[in-house]
């Protein structure tokens, strides 16, 4: 249950960067790192790349 509710706000972050990514593009790559649990024992990471130098493709 806590795996999958991770995965879905895993999925939710990378969503938001990506639209962040399309309102402002940029060269760097963002990356959060999110801890929790008690003593913040767990760390979830999240890593979007920049987008690559080709034409920007419209999904």
């Amino acid at each position: 249950e806590q795996q999958a509710f991770i995965k879905d706000f895993q999925d939710a972050v990378v969503e938001i960067l990506r639209e962040f990514r399309r309102e402002f593009p940029y060269k760097q790559i963002v990356r959060w790192s999110i801890e929790y649990g008690d003593d913040q024992q767990h760390c979830l990471e999240v890593l979007v790349k920049p987008p690559t130098h080709q034409t920007m493709d419209k999904h």
